[in-house]
């Protein structure tokens, strides 16, 4: 039996909801925003870590623009 949805390699129809918009998101645009500053001001992942309550590589992958791209 198919899947439902469009066949492999074509995108869904309509918009995908990301960041704060995003029906189970916990940070906002200006949490990450603050995370990405704190970085530069010399904290560590751990520090804005334990501040958030994420992981350490949570937090590295939002430093290093892997998660949350589109801001």
């Amino acid at each position: 039996m198919a899947k439902p949805g469009p066949p492999k390699g074509e995108p869904r129809p309509g918009n995908i909801a990301r960041g704060e918009n995003h029906g189970s998101a916990i940070l906002t645009d200006e949490n990450v925003l603050h995370m990405r500053r704190m970085h530069t001001w010399g904290y560590t992942h751990k520090a804005i870590a334990d501040k958030y309550g994420f992981s350490t590589s949570y937090i590295s992958r939002i430093v290093n623009r892997k998660v949350w791209t589109h801001i």
